[in-house]
């Protein structure tokens, strides 16, 4: 589960297996210090930094003594955590969902409504006009509130300071297509 959400939500390569455990280069390090938030989620921070990430095989030996400090409820806190901390995807899809529930009660209530026209049919009593408005309303509902999560998500990653591009080098050049030999 944790592998799919950061497939989607932070664009990680399919075919990367991630762990704690990892080796990476200096200039990822210092972008994932850079942050000064609370609740990190080391993964989201070496991803918005690179996503030139390559596997390497480790032999994982099994614990000698003692237990893993990841409980169950630890555990499902550090997934919301890198769920909510990197991107406004589960906003957008709240949005999807209004907009779609707004839709069908909308065609329910159409067709409601012709149905009470055409044929004259009380339907279920005031059941199916109550269905219907409550389907239309609440997906307006859902998708204004998918509008305002659109806008505090956007606040929350510039809150956040996620960069927009990383600078991995900086190269000096002098003149007209010569490089700069003392940088």
């Amino acid at each position: 589960l944790n592998g799919k959400m950061t497939e989607w939500m932070l664009g990680k390569p399919k075919e990367l297996d991630v762990s704690s455990y990892f080796a990476a280069k200096r200039y990822v390090i210092e972008e994932v210090k850079k942050y000064r938030h609370s609740y990190p989620y080391i993964m989201g921070l070496v991803l918005r930094t690179t996503k030139n990430i390559k596997n390497v095989e480790v032999i994982h030996k099994e614990r000698v003594s003692g237990e893993s400090g990841y409980s169950l409820k630890k555990l499902i806190s550090l997934w919301m955590n890198g769920f909510t901390a990197f991107s406004i995807k589960p906003l957008r899809v709240a949005d999807i969902i209004g907009a779609t529930c707004a839709g069908i009660g909308f065609i329910y209530m159409m067709y409601v409504l012709i149905r009470r026209i055409i044929y004259g049919d009380q339907g279920f009593a005031g059941w199916s006009s109550i269905i219907s408005i409550n389907l239309f309303i609440g997906g307006i509902v859902m998708c204004i509130l998918g509008i305002i999560g659109e806008y505090i998500g956007r606040m929350y990653i510039c809150m956040n300071n996620a960069p927009q591009f990383v600078v991995r080098d900086l190269i000096a050049i002098s003149g007209e297509g010569e490089h700069d030999s003392e940088n």
